[in-house]
């Protein structure tokens, strides 16, 4: 696992860096930028509409103290360095351990809901004057919804979600679901980033202590893309395990978080 994890490191440090590489080659090459009376410098595509929400948000973020005016100033006159310290940002967190990660803690109590699969007939102990057997109390299970693992990556300019739900009775799992979601803050957006869907969201039941399925296992993998071409795709893996006696298991990109 660790030396898939290392390999999918080196492969997005490696689209990192060809993208920076792009970076000091356009911004060489003659003709590509065009004067910034702000600054008085040369600056990438100061008419290109896709990059005006941007700029805007960049002073935005200065108004709320989120940015220097200077490191706005060269923002605003090339968004690629802003994509440039974006990309190295991430990359040192895929790196991290443990990962950035906010994981809401499981409920203190489980709801109970009667299990009629469970049920049994008692007889033929009936009481007086019954004409029918007596059917035993439905057993009970319980259940837990929305057990949320959340991976903010860049301060949560990109932040990928999984919820896993899962009834248990102390022997099995079973009524299991969950989903694979994923956003981009408004400075995400204006830097042409987007969620991309979920390429894997896959439920796998599993055999615990000679039960089966003794839980039940959530991974999803969660893409973001970017519309610069140059721009490596962004991906975190999610998974959570829901045993047969309630308790969870979580890991982010191949790193055991709680168990």
């Amino acid at each position: 696992m660790m030396e898939i994890m290392g390999e999918r490191k080196r492969r997005f440090g490696a689209a990192t860096m060809a993208f920076v590489s792009a970076i000091a080659i356009v911004s060489a090459a003659p003709g590509v930028a065009t004067a910034s009376e702000s600054l008085g410098l040369q600056c990438f595509e100061v008419g290109n509409p896709q990059w005006d929400e941007f700029r805007t948000e960049t002073d935005l973020r200065v108004s709320r103290g989120e940015l220097s005016q200077q490191l706005a100033d060269t923002y605003k006159c090339d968004p690629r360095k802003a994509q440039e310290d974006l990309l190295e940002t991430i990359e040192a967190e895929l790196a991290s351990i443990p990962p950035q990660v906010t994981s809401l803690p499981q409920p203190s109590t489980a709801y109970e809901v009667a299990d009629y699969t469970a049920q049994e007939a008692v007889g033929p102990d009936l009481p007086p004057g019954s004409g029918e057997p007596r059917a035993a109390a439905a057993a009970k299970k319980k259940c837990v919804d929305g057990i949320t693992l959340t991976h903010k990556l860049a301060g949560g300019t990109l932040t990928a979600r999984q919820t896993l739900n899962w009834c248990w009775n102390g022997k099995t799992v079973f009524d299991w679901s969950g989903e694979c979601t994923g956003s981009v803050s408004k400075w995400g957006r204006t830097l042409l980033w987007s969620f991309d869907g979920c390429p894997q969201n896959d439920f796998i039941p599993y055999k615990l202590n000679k039960r089966f399925p003794g839980g039940i296992h959530h991974k999803t993998k969660i893409r973001f893309t970017n519309k610069q071409w140059q721009v490596p795709d962004v991906e975190t893996t999610l998974e959570q395990w829901g045993h047969y006696d309630g308790t969870l298991d979580q890991m982010v990109d191949g790193r055991l978080l709680r168990k």
